[in-house]
Parts: C-alpha cells; structure tokens; sequence
C-alpha cells in the first residue's frame, strides 16, 4: 500500500496517463503482483 499526499496537500499525479493532473486529497494505491 503506498500513501500519497497524506497531509491533503494539492499535487500533481501522473500515474495512469502521461498527462499531468492535479489530486486534492488524499490517495491510496493498491498494487497486488503475482509471479508464477
């Protein structure tokens, strides 16, 4: 689990797309892998 932004601070994401859009608020990332 990664925590972005915890102090609710205006930032700047780019992680699904390679355009730059501002987040309010606080976000969470779920990442789950598997290898086989």
């Amino acid at each position: 689990m990664n925590g972005y932004n915890l102090a609710n601070r205006l930032n700047y994401g780019n992680l699904f797309s390679n355009r730059v859009t501002p987040s309010i608020g606080r976000a969470f990332l779920f990442n789950l892998a598997a290898d086989y």
